[in-house]
């Protein structure tokens, strides 16, 4: 991956953690792996960090499932 100056094994990681969370669609082609974002999933995403940053400051905070710390 040398334009992005990360390694191969890096990125895949990346990719992967991206896939995980539904974010990206991956079409194999021989050995490429073609990788393609989702716009419902995305839209969906920009929707609900736009819901929160429009909270008051005084909103609670709230835990992540698996997460130790808190965040708002």
């Amino acid at each position: 991956m040398a334009a992005s100056g990360l390694a191969q094994s890096t990125v895949s990681e990346h990719l992967r953690f991206l896939r995980d969370a539904e974010l990206l669609s991956a079409r194999p082609d021989g050995p490429r792996v073609w990788y393609c974002l989702r716009r419902s999933v995305i839209r969906l995403f920009m929707r609900a960090l736009a819901d929160w940053a429009s909270e008051p400051e005084s909103a609670p905070l709230v835990t992540l499932p698996g997460d130790e710390g808190p965040y708002r």
